[in-house]
């Protein structure tokens, strides 16, 4: 009776170890199909030129200051990525690291928008005033360029970074 009773626990054990084996690989299967299907569908409709192809290299990044220490000349900023229109769901920022060197120039970029709508004036003009770190705060949306290509970086040292007026 002992043993009949051990050799049908064993063998439900091995039962369900059996189906916990197999869900896990057709989950694990599916998924890897749904990859390919996906990565499938973005090169045709990229080759279709109905989607724009991500970029290889990214020069610029728009963000959302998140804090500025200016004794250690460093932004963090809440960066938006390159926009793809494949990926599902919202639009997810990344934290960036900003180094500022002595190079960096930071400016506050204006428009002659007034001068526009007053008639003065029909063509519109952008001007970039030099500010300091200082003149940068907590909440600003900036556009941060690099002469170095910053695609999937965390950290980089800026060239530029341009708060629009």
């Amino acid at each position: 009776m002992e043993s009949s009773k051990t050799t049908s626990k064993l063998i439900l054990t091995f039962l369900v170890l059996v189906a916990v084996v197999l869900l896990v690989s057709k989950i694990y299967f599916f998924n890897q199909g749904y990859s390919k299907a996906t990565e499938d569908i973005r090169d045709k409709l990229e080759k279709s030129g109905l989607v724009t192809p991500l970029p290889e290299e990214v020069f610029s990044v728009f963000g959302i200051v998140e804090s500025i220490d200016e004794k250690l000349g460093i932004l963090m900023l809440n960066a938006y990525p390159p926009y793809d229109p494949l990926a599902s769901g919202a639009v997810k920022t990344k934290a960036m690291s900003i180094s500022i060197s002595s190079d960096t120039k930071i400016v506050k970029r204006t428009t002659n928008e007034d001068d526009i709508l007053s008639g003065k004036s029909d063509a519109l003009t952008l001007k970039d005033e030099a500010i300091s770190l200082s003149g940068l705060r907590t909440g600003d949306q900036v556009n941060v360029e690099s002469k170095d290509n910053i695609l999937n970086k965390e950290s980089f040292v800026a060239s530029k970074i341009i708060l629009p007026e």
